[in-house]
């Protein structure tokens, strides 16, 4: 039912009839619109972070995010990037088609290992213990793995569950792994951590593999981007979903992908779709961008039967998270209820914070103290109810403070480098001694080396990334003003606009509501494919112009 419900015929043969250009014209146009939006705004990011970076106030990070604004050294930036490509450039020159020549079969596996060794020998080394948030998934996952529901009746744990029940999906998770390794404590969820970066990366290699119609070239620049962004295996000690939702999420990507090329693999887009919403409900954005996908795939091909996966891209993963959390009520006989509604998270998103604009910050009546005494989730959303008010009523008295509070909010995320992946695991408690290497890492001079490092990859990324969506709504313009829009060039528009889409869905929601860097990782992670398309094009069109230029002198 599911692969005929695709409907697809990639081997159509071209209508040549107007009305069929323009139908297609019209599907590929938002695309393009949305490829140029996305660009820009990557564009801007890329510079501002050659300007400047946001960085943990030193005499406060060990005690809350406190992020401070200064600016970056611009001409090691400049001449950083300017070095990557003239080093990559005279490569292509001197080496041609290099890349066709390097057995993936044996690179690929040695990066995922190296990638593999050093998440491990982090986690290892450190021993982080969870905390906080983390702390009270991981004590709840302990308790249920030890076979005892009970700890749903604390009155500590029942009152944040009952304001966050959707954590319940990362209870599971690490119920799951906890019942499969009882006796690796809370190293065994980092070591899953790991895992899951190596399954995600493998994951991207093969979207980007196919996407590019097997030029080795892209997938040899997304492969060495990958192996020099350090940010994910430093964030491997977070006791939480993310990573895990991330690998599903990729993976899903890359089964709805190969449907649309080959009519194979919705069923198990949808199904690793709902886990990666149950592990992180901010995989909601995917789930979201596939399900515009499909709708475009719908309204454009009018076969109706798709209309079944559509509606079960967004009904499996809320049936699960619900399915879920009526286990756990049902094994404890504590109801949690719907949980704090997303009014709240647009109140912290639109607040001040100690930490930076818009981060989180604990509004009146939302404390997550340790008593049952705290505000209701009535009372809480009371609160937000009149804070976003007030926010509102102040931005439009003064909409240059509105532009300046959310300038300042959307550059302390996306321009804090490291996204946290340092501080997640600085701040809490180790099961052992730190060993120096560990200790310069944190505080001597390696760390501010890696900060660095993590400073110009980032900013790389962004550019790049903008530069290979720039390129891809320019050829796909340049394919309907040709009217070259067959069923294979719709398809390839749709297949690269997932990635994008996903990436401003998560920046417009972050924009919105509550922020953190350590949000972002998993974005910084989708765009790496489409930067080292950008690298590709830019490399492509530097060699053309070295030919014309040596031709034209020929000539002379």
């Amino acid at each position: 039912m599911f692969e005929a419900a695709h409907g697809i015929d990639m081997g159509m043969t071209k209508t040549g009839t107007d009305i069929e250009l323009k139908r297609t014209a019209r599907t590929q146009r938002p695309i393009e619109w949305l490829l140029w939006i996305t660009a820009v705004i990557f564009i801007v990011l890329g510079i501002c972070g050659i300007v400047g970076t946001w960085s943990f106030d030193p005499s406060k990070r060990l005690i809350i995010e406190h992020l401070i604004y200064s600016s970056d050294y611009f001409l090691l930036n400049i001449g950083f990037l300017l070095l990557f490509l003239a080093l990559y450039f005279l490569l292509e020159l001197k080496k041609p088609k290099f890349y066709e020549r390097i057995n993936y079969q044996i690179m690929i596996p040695l990066v995922l290992t190296i990638i593999g060794i050093c998440g491990f020998l982090w986690v290892m080394a450190v021993v982080s213990v969870p905390s906080t948030d983390s702390a009270r998934l991981y004590n709840t996952a302990a308790s249920l793995a030890d076979g005892d529901p009970s700890i749903f009746k604390d009155s500590s744990y029942q009152y944040y569950f009952t304001l966050h029940p959707y954590q319940l999906g990362a209870v599971a998770l690490l119920q799951v792994i906890l019942t499969l390794f009882p006796d690796a404590s809370y190293l065994g969820p980092q070591i899953v951590n790991v895992l899951a970066l190596i399954i995600s990366y493998a994951g991207l290699y093969a979207i980007i593999y196919r996407l590019s119609h097997h030029d080795k070239r892209v997938l040899f620049l997304t492969v060495i981007l990958s192996l020099f962004s350090l940010q994910p295996i430093f964030f491997c000690t977070f006791v939480y979903g993310n990573l895990c939702s991330f690998a599903c999420s990729i993976w899903a990507v890359y089964s709805l992908i190969r449907w649309l090329n080959d009519g194979k693999g919705i069923r198990l887009s949808l199904i690793l779709l709902s886990f990666a919403v149950l592990f992180k409900p901010n995989a909601w954005i995917a789930a979201i961008a596939v399900a515009i996908i499909l709708l475009c795939v719908m309204l454009k091909r009018k076969q109706w039967k798709v209309i079944v996966p559509l509606v079960l891209c967004i009904a499996m993963p809320w049936s699960l998270q619900h399915g879920v959390q009526y286990y756990y009520e049902q094994i404890s006989g504590v109801s949690f209820g719907s949980g704090l509604s997303s009014k709240v998270w647009l109140a912290i998103g639109m607040n001040n914070s100690s930490r930076a604009p818009g981060w989180y910050s604990e509004i009146p009546a939302f404390t997550e103290g340790q008593t049952e005494q705290n505000a209701t989730v009535e009372e809480t959303e009371s609160a937000a109810d009149v804070i976003i008010s007030e926010r509102l009523s102040l931005f439009l008295k003064d909409p240059v403070y509105a532009l300046k509070f959310y300038a300042q909010k959307i550059t302390s995320e996306w321009e804090e480098p490291t996204y946290e992946c340092f501080w997640l695991s600085e701040v809490r408690k180790h099961g052992a001694e730190l060993p120096s290497t560990a200790y310069e890492i944190y505080y001597g001079n390696t760390n501010a080396f890696l900060r660095e490092w993590m400073d110009l990859s980032s900013d790389a990324c962004y550019l790049f990334s903008a530069i290979g969506m720039a390129a891809l709504s320019l050829k796909m313009r340049r394919k309907r003003k040709l009217k070259q829009l067959d069923n294979a060039a719709l398809t390839d528009s749709l297949s690269w606009s997932i990635l994008p889409m996903i990436v401003l869905g998560g920046f417009l929601y972050h924009t919105i509501f509550e922020a953190k860097s350590q949000y972002l990782l998993i974005y910084y992670l989708y765009l790496l494919p489409i930067a080292a398309y950008g690298i590709s094009v830019l490399a492509q069109s530097f060699v053309s112009w070295v030919n014309r230029l040596e031709t034209r002198n020929l000539n002379k």
